[in-house]
């Protein structure tokens, strides 16, 4: 039972340090801005339908977020991904729920 409450308990700090750290950016980001880094993202998604899945890496770079970050969000179920062997591919769709669904 201990080892569940130490898990449950580190999952419970993972999530908060991830909202916390979501919730100063969003503090720094006025609405113009917000809604042109939007506008940006929706731009980027037009230009790479062929593009269905990306890697971990690629969805940090895209939301200016952390690679930590974005593993966090896949480990919280934030995030639907698949390993593939060393690497997390992440689809497009998944993306699109965290950019347009804020």
């Amino acid at each position: 039972m201990r080892n569940v409450d130490s898990l449950v308990e580190s999952l419970i700090e993972s999530m908060l340090e991830t909202i916390l750290e979501l919730a100063e950016r969003i503090r720094k980001m006025d609405e113009e801005e917000f809604e042109q880094w939007k506008q940006r993202w929706k731009q980027q998604l037009k230009h790479a339908p062929a593009q269905q899945f990306y890697t971990l890496k690629e969805v940090a770079s895209m939301l200016r977020l952390s690679e930590r970050t974005i593993f966090r969000y896949i480990h919280s179920g934030r995030i639907k991904a698949v390993k593939t062997g060393k690497k997390w591919i992440i689809p497009r769709e998944e993306i699109e729920k965290i950019t347009l669904g804020r």
